[in-house]
């Protein structure tokens, strides 16, 4: 299943990579956050310059821009530290009896999945030529065998690979016990199960106020999330997405001729794109139209996004891109840490192959989730895709504790070509950002 992981495409639009916006905030138990006039606690700041200075900045490893994709673990940078008699030993037992089970489990769980699939699409009439068939065109008893299998082979590879518990826990809206705000995951649509049920208020300023965590009023209809919003910090993100709700992905256009995974991406309803200058403006549109294809249905499966872009040290949270926010259509906000003591399972400066090697050779992984009541824009968010994202990013910034930083994919490209020893092409990177 790495191969579809590891090729997700995160960022879908660009729109202008700005800090903090100088509005208000929706935040808990209908808190209004205003925007301080300097630079608040825990925001990394970039420098902001253009020129030579801003240049030098990026050319040195100690720069902050950095410090979002820093590793913090036993293993160090690029997973290559130097270790310990005993850590060394450890490894090597572990390399020697964990990875060769964990690996030949999570194949058997692959092609069991991809097993299911194919039995359950290849008589299709609705598949063509191309073979180009999304879960979307799915109905009845099949549809909830594809969906349903695939959660539980997505929850067998986390357990196979160490997460034996996954500690889950959702923000009540107000007026709601613990016990209603249990996390499901199956039977109904996802996008029904987090319908909105309570109206919230507006403030002065058009921002949608909060009804416990994030939640505003839309009118008098039952709205649902068409996307959920996820903070991106590794490749194990995917597998728990698909695991607790089964949506669907923006995946490289490379990933539906891959075998196995192929097929699979197809039945989870992927978008398939490509990466380069040209498409990317389309990729934005394909995203749009899924979207409110899903705003129409709301027993549609919702479409994942993470609107960072790139993965972080799970410390910080980057400036969101706009693309999720464009359909003007509400939102679910959800947030993922993993807890560590040796290897952190966070992916952003080492290398795919090292770290399923550490992770799979790591007896116990945690992982921590935060699913926060569905996030409904305000009259003037729906006008603005900046002013929502941004709002969003506050919420979760001041909710779920992380630090603010302004650096993204580009600096993120510039570090791990500095850790390389080679010499970044600014201009290049600023591009591919």
């Amino acid at each position: 299943m790495s191969p579809l992981v590891t090729s997700v495409l995160d960022d879908i639009d660009g729109g202008k990579k700005s800090g903090f916006p100088s509005h208000s905030v929706p935040h808990h138990g209908q808190i209004r956050m205003e925007e301080p006039s300097t630079t608040p606690a825990g925001v990394v700041n970039d420098g902001g310059g253009g020129g030579a200075a801003a240049t030098g900045d990026l050319l040195s490893l100690d720069s902050e821009k950095f410090v979002p994709f820093v590793r913090n673990d036993l293993y160090g940078t690029k997973g290559e530290g130097a270790l310990g008699l005993i850590d060394r030993l450890r490894l090597f037992v572990a390399a020697c009896t964990l990875l060769p089970i964990r690996i030949l489990g999570s194949i058997f769980f692959v092609v069991l999945y991809y097993v299911i699939c194919r039995l359950l699409t290849s008589p299709s009439p609705t598949a063509g030529s191309s073979g180009k068939l999304a879960v979307v065109e799915l109905q009845g008893i099949r549809r909830t065998i594809i969906k349903c299998s695939g959660q539980f082979c997505a929850r067998a590879v986390l357990f196979i690979c160490g997460f034996y518990y996954i500690r889950e826990s959702r923000r009540p809206r107000v007026g709601t016990t613990v016990e209603d705000a249990r996390v499901p995951h199956s039977g109904a649509s996802t996008s029904a199960q987090f319908c909105s049920q309570e109206s919230g208020k507006r403030n002065s300023s058009g921002t949608a106020t909060v009804d416990g965590n994030g939640e505003g009023d839309a009118g008098d209809a039952c709205d649902w999330p068409t996307a959920i919003v996820s903070n991106h910090v590794s490749w194990v993100d995917i597998l728990y997405h698909m695991y607790a709700f089964y949506p669907s992905f923006v995946a490289k256009e490379s990933v539906a001729g891959i075998p196995l995974v192929g097929l699979i991406s197809k039945c989870m309803g992927c978008i398939f794109v490509k990466r380069e200058g040209v498409r990317v403006k389309g990729t934005s549109t394909l995203v749009l139209d899924r979207l409110i294809s899903v705003q129409k249905n709301k027993h549609a499966q919702p479409m994942l996004l993470f609107p960072e872009g790139t993965t972080t040290n799970g410390e910080y949270l980057l400036p969101f891109k706009t693309g999720a926010f464009l359909a003007q259509s509400p939102v679910l906000p959800v947030l993922l840490r993993y807890p560590h003591r040796r290897l952190s399972p966070t992916w952003e400066t080492i290398t795919a192959t090292r770290h399923i090697f550490l992770l799979m050779c790591q007896l116990v992984n945690r992982l921590e989730v935060t699913i926060f009541p569905t996030y409904i824009p305000s009259e003037k968010e729906r006008l603005d895709p900046r002013l929502y994202a941004d709002n969003v990013r506050l919420m979760l910034l001041r909710e779920g504790g992380l630090r603010a930083s302004k650096s993204g994919l580009r600096e993120k490209r510039v570090y791990q070509a500095l850790l390389c020893g080679e010499t970044p092409s600014i201009e290049r990177n600023e591009k591919l950002d």
